[in-house]
Formats: structure tokens, C-alpha cells, sequence
């Protein structure tokens, strides 16, 4: 157990150092824990917990006890697992999780088989991966149309091998005379995709102001674009943070529970005007839609609809309008603290990660203006 403690928190990992080959310690445990009276109290726990396995397992070992090998299932020990997550006081396990998590079995069983415990390895895990990756499902392309074949996503195959190593970290704490089987989880793929085109971005905003049904879906995606908004800060905003005669407005922060200035451009001082003349100027923006969904279910028919008609190539998601605007106000010579304030990220280098894409232009128009002779 090593300890990195920092002045808000203390970090907390472990290894398996009683593993003989260096190459296969992996890391077992890693977590954070607040760098209070409270903290220090459960480190010490942690400190107890660990070393007392580890010690435990070095008597054994110099003992020259053999334990026998385990002959329990897999299918057998995933059904006690579930049925003691179910039991949990603190944090049951839920209907959607239970039916993710046999869809992780189901996989793994269809890769590697029904085995008793022990003669699963780390190489099955390894080989679980390969095949996750070339894992194929059927889908409709059309209604009433021929099925095409995809591959799982990344953050699909992540959640998978998650799961499995959920699952055997119970079977080493619960099931007796378990050999190791350490494994270290797919991460998802880091950052979001790239901001949309704009050509694309015309197609969605032509479609949707095209719907004159329903106009506050337009109001709703240039309110997104015109701010870089998330969709949750979207429906939460309210009449109240709007301050037209200030020049500015409040957005709230769903990961920070605050809000932060944003000012009016023209375009977004024009939209506020009429989507203020053509709704209550109490309560939300838009009220229309339920703040309990991430995304709102007309952006996903939207882009359905617009990929089916071949009007844009991919099936593009709302997140990604915050990206774009991101992009654009980085590519028309804005400093990068002003995009990162314009955004409310914690630091510098979370924009520049994530949030924008350098374009090339800017960089050659800097460079021919250097001239040496």
C-alpha cells in the first residue's frame, strides 16, 4: 500500500508485490479519500486490511500449505454474486445493472466457456479483449430492410471489462482457495469526439428550423451552439439568469453546482428577444422538455432522421455542439484562457485535451508572417 498525500486529499494504490514476476503486478486497489481526521482514520484501516492479507498469504506460503483448487463454476459463482449484490444495504444492485451484467456473462461465457474458477487466467482475460474487439452484432439499417453487421463501440467493450473484473474481485474476496486472476480494465477512449462539420452543422440547423411545429427545438440547439452549454445547463437555464439589459447571462454548472457569467453576443442576444416574446418570461427557457434526461429525445430522432436521408454522414451527439463552439472560438484567434472561462473548466489544459482542435490555418498565417531575409 503506498500512500500520496496531498494537502485536499490522500491517494491511495496498491500492488501485488507478492507476485514473483515484476511484470505482473498490477494494480489492485486505487482510490481518494479527503485528507481530514475521518480520512486518516480509514487510511490506517486500509493500511490494516491489506497487510494483513498479504501477510496471511506469506504464512501460507512458508507453511508449504497446498490448497486445493477450487472446482466452483462460473455460471455457479456469477449467480451468487448477483444474488448478494441484490442483499446489499448501502448500494443494491439494480434491475438495469443486473441485466448489463449478464450481458457481460453471456459474452464471456460465449468466448471462454463454462470453467471451474480456477482454471481461468490472466490470458483469458487478455484473449477477452481480442475478442470484444472484433465483436460483431446485427442491426436495421431501415425498417423492413437488410441487417448490417457493427462492432462494439469502445466505451461498450470498457463497460464490459469493468464488469468482469467486478465480478472476479467478489470471487477473491468471497470463494476460498481461488487462484489469482489479475486483470486490468479497458479504459474508455479519453476525450470526445471531434466537433461536427460545417456543413453538417447547417444541415441539423436547416432541418430543425424547418419543423415550424415545433420552433423551440431551432431555439434550442443555437442556444447550445451560440453558448457551448451542456444540454443539462441548457434545461436548467431560467429566465431569471438572463440579464439583457446587462449584457450577460448565468449559466449553471451541473459538475459545479454554480453558475458563471456568460456574455451576449449579438446572435444570442437576438434569439433571447424571440424566444422571450414567444413564451413565459417566468421559469425556464425551455420548458417544453424534462430536465430529467441528459439530452433531449428530438436531438436524437433529429440526427437519426438526418443520417437516414444521407444529409449528414454520422450520427453526431449534443455533447459535441460544445465542442464545436469550443473549436470555433479557438480557431478565431482567441486566446485559450478566454475559451477555457467561456466554458468554466477547472484548468487550461482540460481545453486544450478535449475541447479543442488546432486548425492549421491559424498556424500558417503566424508562421508566413516571419520572414528572415
Amino acid at each position: 500500500m503506498s500512500f500520496l498525500i496531498y494537502k485536499e486529499f490522500i491517494h491511495l494504490r496498491y500492488y501485488d508485490k507478492s507476485e514473483p514476476n515484476p511484470k505482473d503486478r498490477r494494480k489492485q486497489f486505487s482510490t481518494e479519500i479527503p485528507n481530514d481526521r475521518n480520512g486518516r482514520r480509514l487510511a490506517k484501516e486500509y493500511q490494516k486490511r491489506f497487510d494483513t492479507g498479504l501477510l496471511e498469504k506469506e504464512i501460507l506460503h512458508l507453511r508449504g500449505v497446498n490448497t486445493k483448487r477450487t472446482t466452483l463454476y462460473f455460471t455457479e459463482a456469477f449467480a451468487e454474486f448477483i444474488s448478494k449484490s441484490k442483499r446489499k444495504i448501502n448500494k443494491p444492485l439494480t434491475y438495469s445493472s443486473e441485466l448489463a451484467y449478464i450481458q457481460t456473462k453471456n459474452l464471456f461465457l460465449e468466448f471462454a466457456g463454462d470453467k471451474p474458477l480456477s482454471e481461468y487466467t490472466q490470458r483469458h482475460y487478455i484473449k477477452f479483449v481480442e475478442f470484444l474487439d472484433k465483436r460483431t452484432f446485427q442491426v436495421n439499417k431501415k425498417k423492413d430492410s437488410e441487417l448490417i453487421l457493427r462492432k462494439l463501440s469502445p466505451s461498450t467493450i470498457a463497460k464490459h471489462t469493468r464488469q468482469l473484473k467486478a465480478m472476479f474481485n467478489y470471487f477473491f474476496q468471497h470463494i476460498e482457495n481461488l487462484d489469482r486472476f489479475i486483470i486490468e480494465t479497458r479504459k474508455p477512449p479519453k476525450g470526445n469526439p471531434i466537433s461536427i462539420p460545417p456543413d453538417a452543422i447547417k444541415a441539423i440547423l436547416l432541418e430543425s428550423k424547418n419543423r415550424s411545429e415545433f420552433p423551440h427545438q431551432y431555439y434550442f440547439i443555437m442556444f447550445a451552439l451560440l453558448t457551448g452549454a451542456r444540454a443539462s445547463s441548457v434545461l436548467a437555464q431560467t429566465w431569471d439568469n438572463v440579464f439583457l439589459d446587462h449584457g450577460y447571462i448565468k449559466i449553471y454548472n451541473v459538475k459545479t453546482k454554480q453558475f458563471y457569467p456568460f456574455p451576449l453576443s449579438d446572435e444570442l442576444l437576438e434569439l433571447l428577444k424571440t424566444l422571450r416574446g414567444s413564451c413565459n418570461k417566468l421559469g425556464r427557457l425551455f420548458p417544453q422538455y424534462s430536465t430529467h434526461r441528459s439530452t433531449p429525445v428530438f436531438w436524437i430522432r433529429l440526427i437519426k432522421r438526418l443520417v437516414r436521408d444521407h444529409k449528414i454522414e454520422h450520427a453526431y451527439t449534443f455533447h459535441q455542439l460544445r465542442k464545436t463552439f469550443a473549436t470555433w472560438v479557438a480557431n478565431s484567434g482567441a486566446d485559450r484562457s478566454i475559451v477555457k472561462d467561456l466554458l468554466d473548466h477547472s484548468s487550461v489544459q482540460i481545453t486544450d485535451e478535449f475541447y479543442t482542435e488546432n486548425n492549421m490555418q491559424i498556424f500558417k498565417k503566424a508562421v508566413d508572417k516571419v520572414h528572415f531575409g
